[in-house]
């Protein structure tokens, strides 16, 4: 039997399919498995990236011999794996779910989203601040801090320091997701010609309204026009190819295309959003956008604007390839497939693996700034590095959506399907404050006194598997708690 979908899981997919161009038939599919369970591993992966991350800043990696330059080149592969794979598989997940217009998506992103941003900003951010900002370093304890818990927090939620020490942290996320979701929208609908041809005059002034704004936006923040056409080059040819290979509506009877045209529009959008991803790597400078400082832990939030295009781009690319995908997955039946399908296969995993291979990062990171991508035109080793290395992010999600296609479309067990999938948010949301309280009053009073564990890199993989088992399973029993309480529920939508 089938389980009911977690409100965070992707919905079931009616997709209509025209063998030849001929009738429209509907066909009625299951649930798409392997999109759920990638947004589980990903989930996942970004939370172990903070425990490095946390155990890092605490300096557990530099004492011992040349681990150090592994974690830096460990945490570089995985800011081009992580939020770009994240962002991607809630492309492929926005298409799977029930058509609805745009004002119905802004109030119901609104609710799942920001809302809970606005929560959990309030109830975790401070305390989270207050455990490094008013850490003694000079001596490391759990309960010896400069200031006062209660006065320093009373303090910050009375004071202008609430609006002075903004920072969105690890929960930027959410924010931007719903910034991505409310710009895509107007032109998913156009594509797909929502509610008819009536309204197609409508989502056109929408989607060129929104694209263009964006244009114009990241023109008036500096970027050069040349970085602003590459941002609206994919989801603006995706319109285009839609009109002639028509994107399947979730539901309801349309005559749509042919298999081998739905499969050609998937690849020819691919081609045209990698170029374009790599071209946005190519046309801005980190250090013009954000020019060298002395507190190189302080970075402009201009930093962050080439990464929410970029992975504007993956958002927009994972909903038409898994709406198209509804109609070519025909083809690709391996009984029936033509024989230059296998060919073509074969091809691409060569080119795809030959690309992880060149755009492996190189160790290190320009300027400090540990955000996606790592490298762009100012990087002192060349200008071409940031290319490779966005080339390389696309070569990791085919990879990854041909293993999770071939090995994670089942539900596995029915319990544990509904709780895996259904606990993504809340353990995204809370597992950082569970790792701060780890590295800054676990670790650091404890390890760094003897030395001669410090340096052992056994016990240090040790308690790196401790640390991901302390913010898993403290997220782990947030989650417990919010199942039995409902007004959590429906904050969380879980």
């Amino acid at each position: 039997g089938r389980v009911t979908n977690p409100p965070t899981c992707a919905a079931m997919e009616e997709s209509l399919l025209d063998t030849e161009g001929g009738t429209s038939l509907p066909v009625s599919r299951g649930r798409v498995y392997y999109v759920d369970w990638m947004r589980v591993v990903a989930i996942y992966l970004v939370v172990t990236y903070h425990v490095v991350q946390g155990l890092d800043w605490v300096g557990l990696f530099d004492d011992v011999g040349g681990l150090k330059r592994l974690v830096t080149s460990f945490r570089a592969s995985a800011l081009q794996i992580g939020m770009p794979m994240f962002f991607h598989i809630s492309g492929r997940a926005h298409a799977l779910s029930p058509t609805l217009g745009l004002k119905k998506t802004f109030v119901r992103r609104f609710q799942r989203l920001l809302l809970p941003f606005v929560v959990c900003y309030l109830l975790l951010i401070p305390p989270w601040q207050y455990i490094d900002q008013e850490y003694d370093w000079n001596n490391p304890s759990s309960f010896d801090m400069k200031a006062n818990p209660i006065v320093w927090l009373t303090h910050y939620y009375t004071s202008a320091e609430l609006v002075i020490r903004f920072d969105m942290a690890w929960l930027w996320f959410l924010p931007a997701l719903f910034f991505i979701v409310v710009l895509s929208t107007p032109l998913f609908l156009l594509a797909e010609r929502y509610n008819g041809t009536d309204y197609v005059r409508t989502y056109s002034i929408a989607t060129v309204t929104a694209w263009a704004g964006l244009a114009l936006g990241l023109v008036g923040l500096g970027f050069s026009w040349c970085f602003a056409a590459l941002a609206v080059l994919g989801p603006v040819s995706a319109v285009l190819i839609a009109q002639v290979v028509p994107v399947p509506p979730h539901r309801g009877q349309v005559r749509v295309t042919s298999a081998n045209n739905a499969w050609i529009a998937t690849r020819l959008l691919s081609v045209i959003q990698v170029l374009a991803s790599m071209g946005l790597a190519m046309n801005f400078s980190y250090d013009k956008i954000d020019p060298p400082q002395a507190n190189q832990n302080t970075h402009s939030a201009l930093t962050a604007i080439p990464f929410i295009v970029l992975c504007t781009g993956f958002y927009v690319h994972g909903y038409f390839a898994q709406r198209w995908t509804s109609i070519s997955s025909v083809l690709e039946d391996s009984q029936t497939a033509p024989w230059w399908l296998g060919l073509w296969r074969l091809l691409a995993v060569f080119s795809m693996l030959l690309i992880v291979m060149v755009s492996s990062p190189l160790g290190d990171v320009e300027g400090n700034r540990f955000i996606y991508p790592i490298y762009s035109t100012s990087y002192q080793a060349g200008s071409g590095f940031g290319a490779a290395y966005v080339l390389g992010t696309w070569a990791y999600i085919g990879i990854f959506i041909s293993l999770f296609q071939a090995y994670g479309d089942s539900i596995i067990e029915q319990r544990f399907y509904k709780h895996a999938t259904g606990s993504t948010i809340v353990v995204y949301i809370f597992h950082w404050v569970f790792i701060k309280v780890f590295a800054f009053w676990m670790v650091k009073p404890t390890v760094f006194q003897h030395e001669q564990i410090a340096g052992r890199i056994c016990l240090v993989m040790l308690i790196l598997l401790l640390g991901l088992s302390f913010a898993v399973g403290g997220s782990l029993c947030v989650y417990v708690l919010v199942l039995r309480l409902p007004p959590l529920k429906r904050l969380f939508g879980v």
